[in-house]
């Protein structure tokens, strides 16, 4: 379900244009990319005085184009243009000025490099008659130029471009000048995003000039067609980059007619002053976050009272010796205040004091509902009782959300508060990837995370791929049986529900076992072999997991039209025709048959109200298989999953309007799970889950959010600010060592082995910590003693940018450009129980997905070696925090910095302003009877362009 290529057929602009239609036009353009030095018309004579009186200044340029990354130009190093040519869109408007997309391009063509420092890229549609040529070429240090040509398609159409995108980080604040001048044009790029209603910034324009603070960049139409517009996409959702966008926008297009189109980009010296940039910088270290607090959500009843309970170290817990309940609640409060609590039988309770967990019997409280709880605070006792084991469970969650700490002391408010779930399924969809990090220990404090959420069901849904290597007993790095059993059983000790899934999507080259059309991800439905295939995969699934539902999917299935053409039935019978097959299988086993709901969403009804509507949509050829609604049973349970953000989702109305049980599935973002829960509860639906797609890729705890069960208990859930859903499920995530350190803190001098420093404060000439003076300088970070996320650690001073206070390595340096490969820490004789590493890195191209980017090498006394390895967006990552700025395969893109192998224990800004942070990794010696001779830093060979820097390490001994 939601593949991301299926995801950018829907909604690559999602019928939304960045400006309004523009007039008709006969013109021929080329675009072009010059970042020269050749006198712009646009530029203000400070700008040209600044460029003429340093002209040997202007930085180096390096234009990249490949596949994956697409078309790019640096700046030194650093990604200045995110990308060029990166987007255009044949589209038609309807009578109303609505937007329907002909053919989108160019990256699906194919790409060449015909010599070098130049590509060209070409594609064609035969559905729409369109074709294009795009050449990138760069003729000198400081030129590129970019030539686009089109066959328009063989109907009337309109075209928008892309021409460029600039890196917001290096142009938030400057001021904007452009030609012909209007009253309404804008003065500059705001600091702050503007929202996606006021994104437009400029518009009808041949000639724009950025000032930012690495270059200042002129974007000229060569054919003065005043077709240019600007705009702010940093709260535009299907800007990727979150960059500030230069495009074009042309209106009727004549049809099969040749079209080419040319700008120039001109890059002149940063016209920003230093002033300006001072006045951005900002610093802090990292607050320590309360994790129970975003899991405390308002009840539904609460009266307070005077007083308050104090925790006492000789409290006890009285219920349940091996209830859930009991366990979560000594455990958590041995976390939060180091008193551990004994858990004894209720008969034991010592009158008029501790902790009492009750389970209400069945019938006795017709006011309390199936899940739901109630708290009694008394200045002698508190009593959490439950309706069940999960109204328990769910009860201590709250009440640990109440603990505060007081002068010393750990207090809960006096009062009553009751409270029960809005709906009654709550969870997360997990995606089973390869994973990168296979931990069963990461896995189970995940699914904490979800059950805090007050999650009652999780599905773990895997690959067809997967599930055969089990049928093979092979491990070929996937989770094993053995180990999804395992976490199934902890779900189940959690009071969750446990689902099973399957892909229901065939690759054609990988399953010779199957019989799968050309041209379609669907196996063919009127073959016996291809059942008998597939229902030992769901034999393997139910050995496993032994699930009261099975998730189906049959979501974007393509080129079903294949087989409705040889066989005279339509889509949609045969839809209906193979979920009937499947449910009366899964029915003889007595398990529930759940599916994705988009091939049941008509998509000319319902694309533009809700999204993710594929009944006849012409990408996946696979007809009107919404009819089969009304043939398959009507005790399967549809997942009506949505992510882009809408007032409600009447889909799920419409799904109850036709007899099915139907559960809500957003993605990633708050807003969209709190209105789709909402939305369910509108309209008598059964549930909410969250999807995670791309977690175990990318362990990004932005991959998915908690609100979806929070809104599902509560459909008047609050999203609160600084994506404390994000902090929160990295917080429950990451491993306990992070909680809270006793070990004696030794800081370790880095003096002998520091070969930068943090700051570019003397004038420019070091150039900082990674080579590229003030713009990602840290002259906010204040050296010295302190302590960071809990640990001690002594950072040397830098003497205004003078002396050398940090370590760094490179694997495009040398010792002669003063950044080896590798550096030497610490040598001596210690042994020590954990090593603190205050750490962060400079990557070019940045990635979500974890990449190994060096490692720590500890050489012990008796020779051993251990290698402790450094993964990006795992255990350290990108010292820029900016959205948009890591390639990330999927569309999560919030606070990137946050990580779960790592914990950030600074935030700041460069004196450009862009968003710094420093990440505290604590690694476990897994041999501390040995004693440590050297500690050494070293740069893995990729990705190029990698820098490594330690500003601090601090021994921990027991």
């Amino acid at each position: 379900m939601m593949r991301i290529a299926g995801f950018l057929a829907n909604s690559a602009r999602n019928n939304r244009s960045l400006c309004p239609p523009r007039r008709a036009f006969t013109l021929v353009l080329a675009v072009s990319v010059l970042l020269s030095a050749a006198s712009p018309l646009l530029t203000l004579e400070k700008a040209r005085a600044a460029r003429d009186s340093s002209e040997g200044q202007l930085p180096t340029l390096e234009l990249r184009v490949d596949p994956r990354n697409h078309a790019r130009v640096f700046c030194n190093g650093v990604k200045l243009l995110v990308s060029i040519g990166g987007f255009f869109e044949f589209y038609e408007r309807s009578l109303t000025g609505g937007r329907k997309r002909i053919l989108s391009g160019p990256w699906g063509g194919s790409l060449r490099e015909n010599s070098p420092g130049t590509h060209s890229l070409i594609g064609n549609d035969p559905a729409s008659g369109a074709e294009y040529t795009i050449v990138f070429r760069q003729t000198d240090a400081r030129t590129i130029e970019f030539l686009m040509t089109f066959k328009t398609p063989s109907r009337p159409s309109n075209l928008d471009i892309d021409i460029v995108k600039l890196s917001s980080d290096f142009f938030k604040g400057g001021t904007l000048d452009a030609s012909p001048a209007a009253l309404n044009d804008a003065k500059g790029v705001p600091v702050e995003p503007r929202s996606l209603a006021a994104r437009m910034l400029l518009a009808g324009k041949n000639q724009v000039l950025v000032r930012g603070s690495l270059c200042d960049v002129e974007i000229e139409e060569m054919t003065d067609m005043n077709s240019m517009y600007a705009a702010d996409g940093r709260n535009i959702p299907w800007d990727k980059f979150r960059s500030i966008i230069i495009g074009a926008e042309y209106s009727n297009l004549s049809p099969g007619k040749h079209y080419s189109f040319k700008y120039s980009i001109r890059c002149l010296p940063p016209s920003l002053t230093e002033m300006t940039q001072e006045a951005r910088v900002s610093s802090r270290q990292t607050v320590e976050f309360n994790e129970w607090s975003f899991f405390s959500i308002p009840p539904k009843e609460e009266s307070a009272k005077e007083g308050f309970y104090q925790l006492q170290k000789d409290d006890h817990i009285y219920g349940s010796p091996s209830g859930t309940a009991e366990a979560v609640l000594a455990k958590e409060i041995a976390k939060l205040t180091s008193m551990h609590l004994d858990v004894k039988p209720p008969g034991l309770a010592a009158p008029g004091r501790g902790l009492i967990i009750e389970r209400i019997p069945a019938g006795a409280r017709p006011d309390m509902p199936p899940e739901g709880f109630e708290i009694v605070v008394s200045p002698d006792k508190v009593i959490v009782r439950g309706a069940d084991e999960r109204g328990c469970l769910y009860g201590v969650y709250a009440l640990l959300g109440r603990l505060e700490q007081k002068a010393g002391a750990w207090e809960i408010n006096s009062g009553l508060i009751k409270d029960w779930p809005d709906l009654s399924l709550r969870g997360g969809c997990l995606e089973i990837l390869s994973p990168v990090i296979r931990d069963v220990g990461v896995m189970k404090r995940y699914l904490d995370a979800f059950s805090r959420a007050r999650s009652n069901v999780v599905i773990f849904l895997h690959t067809p791929q997967q599930i055969r290597s089990w049928r093979r007993d092979v491990d070929d790095g996937n989770w094993t049986k053995k180990q999804m059993a395992e976490i199934a059983r902890y779900a189940r000790s959690l009071h969750m529900d446990v689902w099973g899934g399957v892909g229901s999507g065939f690759n054609r080259a990988e399953f010779l076992e199957m019989d799968i059309h050309q041209g379609s991800n669907f196996y063919n439905p009127f073959i016996e072999k291809n059942y008998q295939f597939l229902f030992s995969l769901y034999e393997e699934i139910l050995k496993t997991y032994e699930p009261a539902t099975l998730l189906i999917s049959h979501d974007e299935i393509q080129g079903l039209s294949v087989y409705a053409a040889e066989s005279g039935k339509t889509t949609a019978e045969i839809l209906a025709m193979d979920i009937r097959q499947i449910h009366d299988w899964l029915n003889r086993r007595n398990v529930r048959t759940a599916m994705w709901g988009d091939m049941l969403l008509d998509h000319d009804r319902w694309e533009a109200e809700v999204g993710s509507a594929n009944s006849q949509n012409l990408f996946f050829r696979s007809g009107a298989t919404h009819l089969a609604l009304q043939q398959i049973p009507m005790d399967v349970l549809i997942l009506d999953w949505h992510y882009d953000e809408k007032k409600s989702y009447d889909s799920i109305g419409h799904f109850r309007r036709n007899g099915f049980r139907v559960v809500g599935v957003p993605w990633h973002e708050p807003k969209v799970a709190r209105n789709m829960a909402g939305s369910v509860k509108h309209s008598g639906g059964q549930g909410i889950i969250a999807a995670d797609w791309g977690f175990w890729r990318t362990m990004s705890p932005a991959a998915t959010t908690l609100y979806a069960p929070l809104c599902g208990w509560s459909v008047q859930c609050r999203i609160g600010d600084g994506n404390s859903d994000v902090v929160a499920f990295a917080k429950t995530v990451r491993d306990p060592v992070y909680a809270g350190n006793s070990l004696k803190q030794i800081p370790v001098s880095l003096h002998e082995s520091s070969n930068r420093p943090i700051r570019d404060l003397s004038g420019g000439n070091n150039k900082a910590l990674f080579g590229v003076g003030p713009v990602l300088d840290l002259r906010g970070f204040q050296p010295g003693k302190q302590i960071l996320g809990g640990i001690l650690f002594d950072v040397l001073p830098d003497d205004g940018g003078r002396r050398n206070n940090s370590v760094v390595v490179s694997n495009t340096g040398s010792y002669l450009t003063g950044e080896p490969k590798e550096k030497t820490l610490f040598t001596g004789n210690e042994a020590v129980r954990q090593i603190a590493f205050l750490h962060t890195s400079f990557v070019e191209e940045p990635n979500a997905r974890v990449r190994k980017l060096g490692w720590y090498l500890v050489e012990y006394d008796d020779g051993g070696l251990e290698a402790v390895d450094l993964l990006e967006n795992w255990n350290i990552t990108d010292i820029r925090s900016s959205e948009g700025l890591r390639h990330n395969d999927w569309t999560f893109l919030r606070s990137p910095e946050v990580l779960i192998g790592a914990k950030q224990v600074w935030t700041g800004s460069s004196a450009s302003g862009v968003p710094l942070n420093l990440q505290l990794f604590v690694w476990t010696n897994p041999y501390p009877g040995k004693r440590i001779n050297s500690i050494k830093l070293i740069a893995a060979d990729e990705p190029e362009g990698t820098k490594l820097a330690l500003l601090g390490l601090t021994f921990l001994h027991e």
